[in-house]
């Protein structure tokens, strides 16, 4: 029927045989240790990276702000362009090869930074790099643990988001001591052998698409688990309760999604943002750049802490309450930053600021999986990747321009804030999918894993509505 969610099943070849994959445990946590490892050395293209970079960069060839930043902007607008490609070839084949040519392209990039003399040069750089960062491994990256759990999803996101959160803290320390041991030439080359050397081995011998493929169901279910589970229901006469997946067309029509989009808008203007012009924020203001740095490794260390916790959170009180409570207080963390007039006060910021954005990365990866379900996650986010770039591309210029207008950053960062609070009013007013993990998790059911929405359900009428969404 086509107004009914489609389940993973449906999406796979019926004549192919998967394969049982042994393993001690399950194979779902390999996945969260190679993400964790490919998101440590992907932030090498990033904005805290980057904004270590920006002041001797701009010094030595006589760049201003605006110009630095229009060409990372204009990488991450074409980043867009790859995004509902990459979200459906995730989708169908699987990440690997998508990663192992994405991280290839961009450790070269990182190495062909050290020889750059024009402008040009580097933007026609950044413009490729940020276009395999953000466009194709984030996105790729961002699409591969939804689908290996359900129940444990929140804390499997959290995990595999540490490696990322102490790539941002600790790439920007090694690259500053080696700009000032040496020069930023050689930390651009550093960058891209570690992105080289760490990450290709791991995703080329283990990653996989998906559970089915080997064998097992989300969370580590087996199909012979699942029977029994479905044979105990069913002797009970009790209908097995589960999430299930709608299509990228019916996400269309659904007013919850739009409200999702608009809150990833208006928070991926801002983060990057704050990440590239954080350090020469605190400069600016008279600190020194070991504060400045301190500061920057506070925010995501902290950040670490922030994505375990909200992790955990997410599977106890629900992704919508958890997520409308870390955007208000990120909003509140801006007014804070305007009010930093020390070290002590600038690291206590960090540590704060950290821990909610740690939390939001967490949660922004659960989202839309707990809304609208994993069989088909790859094309949504893909869908709104362009989106989502444009934001990321005008927040950092926004920022630029307001401090070559001004001299300073406090006007664009009060507005930073009014944006984080407005995005979790958009949360708060979106209303889960009847049968989602979100739903259901609202309502106070329990989640049985590796369940197909395809599976009969009784005669639970929340159930019935949810496979039929045009019928609210």
């Amino acid at each position: 029927m086509a107004g009914s969610p489609r389940g993973l099943e449906g999406q796979r070849n019926t004549t192919q045989q998967p394969s049982r994959l042994r393993f001690p445990f399950y194979y779902g946590w390999v996945i969260v240790g190679v993400v964790a490892i490919a998101g440590f050395t992907e932030t090498a293209e990033f904005f805290p990276v980057l904004s270590v970079l920006l002041k001797p960069m701009t010094e030595e060839f006589g760049w201003s702000r605006t110009e630095f930043t229009l060409a990372t902007s204009a990488g991450t607008l074409a980043g867009g362009i790859a995004g509902p490609l990459v979200g459906a070839y995730v989708d169908r084949i699987g990440a690997r090869m998508i990663l192992l040519v994405g991280f290839s392209i961009l450790g070269a990039t990182m190495l062909a930074m050290a020889f750059i003399t024009e402008l040009w040069q580097f933007s026609v750089l950044q413009i490729i790099g940020r276009f395999i960062a953000l466009g194709v491994i984030s996105l790729a990256l961002s699409i591969m643990i939804p689908k290996w759990f359900v129940t444990k999803r929140a804390r499997a996101v959290a995990i595999s988001g540490m490696g990322g959160r102490l790539g941002q803290s600790l790439s920007p320390i090694y690259v500053q001591l080696l700009v000032t041991a040496y020069s930023w030439r050689v930390a651009t080359v550093v960058a891209g052998l570690l992105v080289l050397v760490v990450t290709l081995l791991p995703v080329g011998l283990f990653v996989r698409r998906q559970p089915e493929d080997i064998g097992l169901l989300p969370d580590g279910v087996t199909p012979e688990q699942r029977a029994r589970q479905e044979a105990a229901a069913q002797a009970a006469g009790k209908p097995i309760r589960q999430d299930i997946s709608f299509t990228l067309r019916q996400v269309a029509r659904m007013p919850a999604f739009y409200l999702l989009l608009c809150a990833q808008i208006a928070g991926t203007l801002v983060g990057p943002a704050l990440n590239l012009h954080m350090v020469p924020y605190f400069t600016d203001k008279g600190m020194s750049t070991a504060v400045a740095l301190a500061t920057l490794t506070a925010l995501f260390l902290s950040g670490a802490l922030g994505s375990l916790a909200f992790g955990f959170l997410a599977e106890w009180f629900g992704i919508k309450a958890v997520v409308t409570v870390d955007y208000v207080l990120m909003g509140l963390g801006f007014g804070f930053l305007l009010l930093v007039d020390s070290a002590e006060m600038a690291i206590l910021w960090g540590v704060f600021m950290g821990i909610m954005q740690g939390g939001g990365g967490t949660l922004n990866q659960v989202l839309f999986a707990d809304y609208f379900g994993r069989g088909s996650i790859g094309s949504i986010r893909g869908a709104i990747t362009p989106v989502q770039l444009a934001a990321n591309a005008v927040g950092p210029l926004a920022a630029s321009l307001a401090f070559d207008h001004y001299g300073n950053y406090v006007a664009v960062f009060l507005a930073f804030g009014i944006l984080r609070l407005v995005s979790g009013g958009f949360i708060l007013l979106a209303k889960p999918p009847a049968g989602s993990a979100a739903d259901l998790m609202a309502r106070g059911r329990t989640l049985q894993s590796g369940q197909s929405a395809d599976q009969p359900e009784g005669s639970d009428p929340q159930v019935q509505r949810a496979k039929h969404p045009d019928a609210e």
